[in-house]
């Protein structure tokens, strides 16, 4: 599973001409290790002062940054059985008898199953951008870099799967559905740019804020 691969293992895999692992998977990866950039920054955060309101809302980041990462990692794989899923749905042609129905139905299925994927993988990484947020206002400024670099890591991650979600989700028959998920997408894809703009702008305003050595 890629999830247990090594980076260069991971990295060879994506870079081959084949229909998995892709976006998803790289976005969920992303997502993955910008969660546990802020988690580390929330982390050092609740150990300056123990007892304090502002460490225990750094230590509630922190768990809920350490679930994420564990849910991205474990979607890394997730995309890869998706993707391999919807081009084994298109592949295979209709059975001896397979009612075309059925073979419609079993093509929407995995098509379901390749947009509902990369929007949890949205919905995570954004998430991400939003604890960062917080974890930014209660740093102190040795470690500033990292989380505006984790802000802005999420942020792409969650642009990256909405846009997938958004591309999948126009072969879904039911136009209903599909049009309110890529909607919901698209705006969670600004929110998410926004909150990450929000946390590099607070960085680079305490780094010019620092006095000259």
């Amino acid at each position: 599973m890629h999830a247990r691969s090594t980076l260069e293992e991971f990295l060879t895999a994506l870079a081959e001409a084949a229909p998995e692992p892709a976006g998803g998977a790289a976005a969920a990866l992303a997502g993955a290790a910008s969660a546990a950039l802020v988690g580390m920054v929330a982390d050092l955060a609740a150990a300056r002062e123990p007892g304090a309101p502002a460490t225990e809302e750094m230590a509630r980041a922190r768990g809920r940054l350490d679930v994420i990462r564990g849910e991205l990692l474990a979607l890394v794989d997730r995309d890869v059985e998706a993707v391999r899923g919807l081009h084994e749905a298109f592949r295979r042609a209709r059975g001896p008898g397979e009612d075309e129905a059925a073979h419609r139905a079993a093509r929407q299925e995995a098509i379901r199953h390749a947009t509902q994927v990369p929007a949890e993988i949205a919905r995570l990484c954004r998430e991400v951008v939003a604890l960062s947020v917080i974890v930014a206002a209660a740093d102190r400024g040795g470690t500033l870099a990292d989380v505006g670099t984790g802000a802005l890591l999420a942020g792409a991650a969650a642009g990256g799967a909405a846009l997938i979600v958004c591309t999948n989700s126009a072969a879904v028959a039911d136009r209903a559905v599909a049009d309110a998920l890529c909607a919901e997408m698209d705006a969670l894809r600004v929110e998410a740019a926004r909150l990450a703009a929000r946390v590099a702008e607070q960085v680079r305003a305490r780094l010019a804020a620092r006095p000259s050595s």
